[in-house]
């Protein structure tokens, strides 16, 4: 247990990819941070290219970042949501050089790569299409998947070779009124039509407005996850699919009374869903949310809180 450290650190790094692997885990999957015309966050990534020891592969963030989480619209690093081929290519050539490490992860021999949110783009197919003929320009056959955070996101699946399950957003998409697809429906058209500054001031102002904070138990979230409202969104993808767990979720230090959180899931209950999870599709890595702290308070990694339980269990449940 470290307490607070330096997360660009080299050192830092080592030292969790020897617990990860130490862990029974198979493998690092990356949030990868791109705005085109700069990378943050890519100390991790650069340890990676440079000294990779275990299976890894990229997840890329697709999103601009802003304040919302503090009542102000304000961007803070803005994302274009209709990139030129250009900017894709040069973005293609550096995942290129990822992907071309001997320890990047591969689908049936071709490497993968992941889309947080194919709905930030204004044309999702225009914008995977000029992706995929980027991929083929370099004489790479990847593997693309999505997140699927809402049940809106799911209307994109047939643009790639798989997708994510990502909960317990999809949980909170299923349980809250004001997630529901209609009303994503309304918020694309809005951000279609309108400009990035009009469009974030009202995305929260109607955060602000809809959510107050909501707890909910993990009995709820585990009965959800065997659910015929869940099947459903299942049974509309296309490829492979698989899932993201999380033990647990708590963004009160950032929404404050708009909070969601969900109640910490027991270290065995987790790494037996891990377990089923990775049996219902053994070519795709189920995920975890997330290594360390994501701001979710989701995390694995050894702290104060749980010690060592939930990468002990997890190594018991894959031995």
């Amino acid at each position: 247990m470290r307490g607070f450290y330096d997360g660009s650190s080299l050192a830092i790094h080592n030292e969790q990819i020897d617990e990860i692997s130490g862990a029974n885990i198979g493998g690092i999957a990356l949030y990868h941070y791109w705005f085109y015309n700069k990378r943050e966050l890519h100390a991790f990534e650069d340890t990676l290219l440079s000294n990779a020891r275990a299976p890894w592969f990229l997840i890329w963030a697709n999103e601009s970042w802003t304040k919302r989480w503090i009542g102000d619209s304000t961007t803070i690093v803005s994302l274009t949501r209709s990139p030129s081929y250009d900017q894709v290519l040069e973005h293609v050539k550096h995942i290129g050089k990822c992907m071309r490490h001997e320890c990047y992860f591969k689908v049936s021999g071709k490497p993968l790569f992941v889309f947080y949110n194919v709905t930030h783009f204004e044309d999702p197919s225009k914008v995977i299409k000029m992706y995929r003929y980027g991929f083929e320009s370099l004489g790479i056959k990847s593997f693309l998947m999505q997140y699927i955070s809402s049940p809106i996101q799911a209307d994109y699946s047939f643009l790639f070779d798989g997708a994510f399950l990502f909960e317990p957003r999809l949980f909170f998409a299923h349980c809250q009124s004001f997630r529901s697809s209609s009303v994503e429906k309304i918020n694309l058209i809005l951000g279609k039509y309108l400009s990035q500054k009009i469009y974030n001031k009202i995305i929260n102002y109607y955060h602000i407005f809809s959510q107050k904070g909501i707890n909910y138990h993990s009995d709820m979230f585990i009965q959800y996850l065997r659910s015929n409202a869940r099947k459903c969104i299942v049974d509309k993808l296309q490829g492979s699919i698989q899932n993201i767990l999380s033990p647990g979720w708590n963004n009160v230090p950032r929404y404050n009374e708009n909070f969601t959180a969900l109640a910490d899931i027991s270290p065995q209950i987790f790494a037996s869903l891990l377990y089923e999870s990775s049996q219902t599709c053994p070519d795709i890595p189920v995920l975890i949310n997330a290594w360390n702290e994501w701001s979710e308070g989701a995390a694995i990694e050894p702290c104060f809180y749980y010690g060592h339980e939930y990468l002990d269990s997890i190594r018991n449940a894959f031995k």
